[in-house]
């Protein structure tokens, strides 16, 4: 059955937020109470996957930890009835190994936020689920219609994906979980990453891109410069986001970039500026 260990509110946040882990292993989840005893969120634990859905049936949570590995229910079955029931929850799953067809179907199936592999560090674990808070907090800004902290695209989209990456046949799981585990480290995209290990050519990357996120496809050696639009946007806010305002009409601006994540520039310029945005995407190469 569940079992529940109070946790600290978090005074940055609306409310506790409240974190369900499912493992057979009642070691694991020992373990889990003493180390998270006095984290900034409300531990709740269960023994299977059933046991997860009861009390995701019988109370509010917020971010589920999962194992892969569980009898009975398995943890790719658990997290995608979580997804198609709750898909509000955030996922993150527990596995010991990433390159098996189990954390495959997961990345493909379950919208997974973040994976974590066992044996698992106790900051590891930690900061995901503080990523994952964070993400939670973006979305009931967005929800409440605070359009300062409204970003458009947000990392659950990129994990998205990653998913349509591998269906396409573009990258295996092992070229997807290296490059992730690069990008989160050194702070480059996700995108730049794959390119730069060759796992995938930018034009077929920024074809994807253009396909899958319904944005227009330009090459900047075709465009026409209007350099009363280029000084619409400063120049640090535009290298900070690696983007060329390339025209514009009205109150709406075209604006040109590189990595699907940067389109939340559209409200920081419409804040700005009152502006709003178009984004089309181009080649990294280009827009250096």
């Amino acid at each position: 059955m569940p079992s529940h260990t109070s946790g600290f509110r978090d005074e940055t946040m609306d409310k506790q937020l409240t974190v369900l882990f499912v493992d057979d292993e009642q070691n694991i989840l020992d373990s889990i109470n003493r180390l998270y005893h006095s984290a900034p969120w409300r531990i709740v634990t269960a023994k299977s996957g059933r046991d997860g859905i009861e009390c995701l049936q019988n109370e509010t949570i917020d971010i589920v930890v999962s194992d892969l590995y569980m009898p009975g229910m398995s943890g790719v079955d658990f997290l995608r009835i979580v997804r198609n029931r709750w898909p509000e929850v955030i996922r993150i799953t527990l596995t010991g190994n990433i390159n098996d067809e189990a954390m495959k179907t997961a990345i493909q199936s379950c919208d997974i936020f973040r994976y974590i592999s066992k044996p698992w560090q106790p900051h590891e674990l930690e900061a995901a689920i503080e990523e994952a808070a964070q993400e939670i907090n973006i979305n009931r800004s967005a929800l409440e219609g605070d359009s300062r902290n409204r970003p458009t695209f947000t990392l659950r989209i990129i994990d998205e994906i990653k998913g349509r990456l591998m269906e396409e046949g573009l990258l295996d799981i092992d070229q997807l979980c290296l490059a992730t585990d690069i990008a989160k480290t050194s702070g480059d995209s996700l995108g730049n990453i794959l390119v730069r290990l060759n796992y995938i050519k930018e034009e077929d990357l920024l074809d994807f891109i253009s396909r899958h996120m319904d944005l227009p496809r330009v090459r900047l050696s075709e465009q026409e410069m209007d350099h009363e639009v280029l000084d619409l946007v400063p120049s640090d806010l535009a290298w900070r986001y690696q983007m060329i305002p390339l025209r514009r009409s009205g109150s709406h601006l075209v604006v040109a970039i590189t990595d699907a994540a940067d389109l939340m520039i559209a409200d920081e310029i419409k804040a700005l500026y009152g502006l709003e945005i178009e984004p089309v995407i181009c080649s990294e190469v280009e827009i250096h």
